[in-house]
């Protein structure tokens, strides 16, 4: 069986790496898997890094319909040529293009957040949804707030699958009491709103952050952060591969998201025996417990970001504490063999 894994673009997020390690999965359990991106990013390397095959495929996340006529006929071209009998799509626009009727084969597509989640603001993402469902065989929902999200749109409950985002352990962890380091691993864009978590720093003397990311807003965050008279107490870390590494030396992980799937950072963060400090949107909720493994606040409100992280920074056992319930949890539910058993059982059903 040839399987082929589309996502949007090959810069490194979240869905970028679960599509790589459902590739990883399903090549080393007998399938014959590619890859297909938007060239140039970190994952076309680390799929030539792994021996995965990878076919670039221009596509732009915004809608630009003369950009998506071309990419849906390069798809449906590569797809007949190369005989894939199944096309696996991440992110939004990848997802649509793969369903559309014209691209033979079987359609899986993974929602690492709907794009029409609160907060996203994309009312008609929905309406387009709702019709690329017709042609899915399986819409994969990482968290169960995405399952009834889709639910609640309509979604036929029998096309949807629930599997939770999964990674690997590590050998080295945190000791939280050890550090009084507050660290965020994100993409600088809109959705992870970190002017929200600088005007809680600001209110903080003496905490030290360390910003993990890069992004198109990377530049505006660093003048929010002089404006706000905080810069010397902010390391812009930009793009990292050694992320156990950086929580390893960190004591807090946070992260001021306005709207989430389930993000792989705060899995991270979990794994790494960190309390975490997020918002209360998306998965969110599925993957911190409010005051046992650390703490969910509004978004956009940083008075009482500020609380917790003020909470946590002068409670070094409490740091502790909470950040083994975390790595408990992360053990019990959201290790890489726990998703390769959901995604294994998924494609055993596949009607084929």
């Amino acid at each position: 069986m040839k399987i082929l894994q589309v996502v949007t673009l090959s810069q490194w997020g979240g869905a970028q790496r679960i599509a790589l390690d459902y590739s990883r999965i399903l090549r080393d359990s007998g399938y014959r898997v590619a890859l297909s991106s938007s060239p140039g990013g970190e994952l076309e390397e680390r799929a030539g890094g792994e021996k995965i095959t990878f076919y670039p495929l221009r596509m732009k996340r915004k809608i630009s319909p003369l950009s998506d006529l071309k990419s849906l006929l390069a798809l449906r071209e590569l797809v007949k040529k190369e005989g894939f009998q199944v096309l696996h799509s991440h992110s939004t626009k990848a997802g649509l293009l793969s369903r559309n009727p014209a691209v033979p084969g079987v359609k899986i597509f993974t929602a690492h957040g709907w794009c029409f989640t609160p907060g996203a603001r994309n009312r008609a993402c929905k309406f387009l949804e709702k019709i690329a469902a017709r042609f899915s065989w399986k819409i994969i929902c990482v968290s169960l707030f995405d399952l009834r999200l889709a639910l609640d749109a309509g979604i036929k409950r029998s096309k949807l699958a629930y599997i939770p985002n999964g990674i690997g352990d590590v050998e080295t962890i945190s000791d939280p009491a050890l550090s009084p380091v507050i660290v965020s691993v994100a993409r600088f864009s809109p959705q992870k709103d970190h002017r929200t978590l600088l005007r809680a720093l600001a209110g903080l003397p003496g905490a030290e952050a360390w910003l993990v990311g890069e992004g198109p807003l990377l530049e505006t965050v660093r003048k929010m952060a002089e404006e706000m008279g905080v810069s010397r107490r902010v390391k812009f870390m930009g793009f990292r591969r050694n992320i156990e590494e950086i929580l390893s030396r960190a004591g807090v992980f946070v992260l001021s998201s306005r709207w989430e799937g389930l993000p792989i950072s705060v899995i991270e963060a979990m794994r790494s025996a960190l309390p975490v400090v997020a918002t209360r949107v998306g998965g969110l909720e599925e993957l911190v417990v409010d005051g046992v493994s650390g703490f969910l606040v509004p978004p956009q409100n940083p008075a009482v970001l500020r609380e917790k992280l003020r909470v946590l920074l002068e409670n070094p056992s409490l740091r502790r504490d909470m950040g083994m319930k975390g790595r408990e949890i992360y053990l019990s539910r959201y290790t890489l063999e726990k998703m390769k058993e959901g995604l294994l059982e998924l494609y055993r059903s596949l009607p084929l």
